[in-house]
């Protein structure tokens, strides 16, 4: 039923999105329109129109013996994310851990607030932060594997205008602690 839902909103937006976000188009124009990207994340659908999609993306995975509801149990935890994050001094999260709310995090290069995009219990968070022209998406996801272990994923993607050059600047100095983060995050899980 999802999938037909999605094919529906699919088609409704290829049909009436406007080419130049403000005025409807007809298909003539569409054709020279920029591409609809869509998501969904939980109950959340994200649409957008973009020009040129340019993207940066890292990901890095790690697997452990912890329940993803003990990892989950970590994450919704923000304040104590500095005792298994060594880049944060503070974490401080305003209102619940669910889409919409903010986290404040310090660390010695400043405070940087992000938003939570998505957050489905025991599955994964999603968090984002716009700057100089390039949204930056963070996927925390788990995935029980066959084995019965827990796959650990942190998924980077800067995306927008300048991310065809922002991305290599700040990108790999933004997830070069994903490997060490998560090994601290499994370790506090573990025990």
């Amino acid at each position: 039923m999802a999938d037909d839902i999605l094919a529906n909103i699919k088609r409704f937006c290829e049909r009436y999105a406007p080419s130049d976000h403000s005025q409807p188009s007809s298909e003539s124009e569409h054709e020279k329109s920029a591409p609809l990207t869509y998501s969904l994340y939980g109950d959340n659908l994200y649409l957008e129109y973009k020009e040129e999609t340019t993207m940066w993306d890292y990901q890095y995975q790690a697997t452990t013996t912890a329940t993803p509801a003990r990892i989950y149990q970590l994450w919704a935890d923000v304040n104590t994310w500095p005792q298994w994050n060594a880049d944060l001094i503070r974490a401080e999260l305003h209102g619940p851990f669910a889409a919409y709310s903010q986290i404040h995090m310090t660390s010695a290069q400043g405070t940087l607030e992000l938003r939570l995009a998505d957050v489905q219990e025991n599955q994964r968070f999603v968090d984002e932060v716009e700057m100089e022209g390039v949204l930056i998406r963070t996927t925390h996801q788990l995935n029980i594997l066959p084995d019965g272990r827990t796959q650990v994923t942190y998924q980077m993607q800067i995306t927008g205008e300048g991310a065809d050059q922002l991305g290599p600047e700040i990108g790999p100095m933004i997830t070069s602690d994903f490997p060490d983060t998560v090994a601290a995050l499994i370790r506090s899980a573990e025990h």
